[in-house]
């Protein structure tokens, strides 16, 4: 345990030794106080979608001026948030790319959300598993997430199938 922990944590998150988001959800569990920024080259939707869902405080890129570092680390200070306008751009650009989904695909994420398994929604919908599985797969790629609790969590969060929930 540490003796003393920073107020706020500077992140690179391409770490040689391990993965930043794992280590910013372990540090968020940790020690709920730490509050930390990104601060990273990565601008890919998927990146940033992932940090600020593990925890992160704030998100600054690496190419950004130096006051605007400095302006982030005394909002996130204060318990404020702060990304970069770079970033939200990127993210707004990234959310108003709707994911269409084909009528299949809408029934799978439906009984996915639901709780059901392959061999289940195989056999209410008349399919393989094989083919579920590969509708499954399909479903995580368009949604870009790396498994079925984060896109039962993004679905539900973002209200992409209204009854999901209910």
């Amino acid at each position: 345990m540490l003796e003393r922990c920073p107020d706020v944590l500077l992140l690179d998150i391409s770490m040689p030794d391990g993965d930043g988001t794992t280590f910013c959800q372990w540090v968020t569990t940790e020690f709920p106080k730490v509050r930390i920024v990104a601060v990273t080259i990565h601008d890919e939707y998927s990146v940033i979608r992932r940090m600020l869902d593990s925890g992160v405080h704030g998100y600054v890129l690496k190419s950004a001026p130096i006051n605007e570092l400095i302006n982030a680390i005394e909002l996130i200070w204060k318990g404020q948030r702060y990304i970069s306008p770079t970033v939200e751009y990127i993210v707004r650009q990234s959310a108003s790319k709707a994911v269409r989904l084909t009528i299949p695909e809408q029934r799978i994420l439906h009984d996915v959300c639901k709780g059901f398994s392959n061999p289940e929604i195989a056999d209410r919908l008349h399919l393989s598993v094989e083919t579920v599985k590969w509708y499954r797969k399909r479903l995580l790629a368009k949604f870009d997430v790396k498994n079925t609790v984060s896109l039962v969590s993004l679905v539900l969060k973002e209200h992409i199938l209204p009854d999901c929930g209910d």
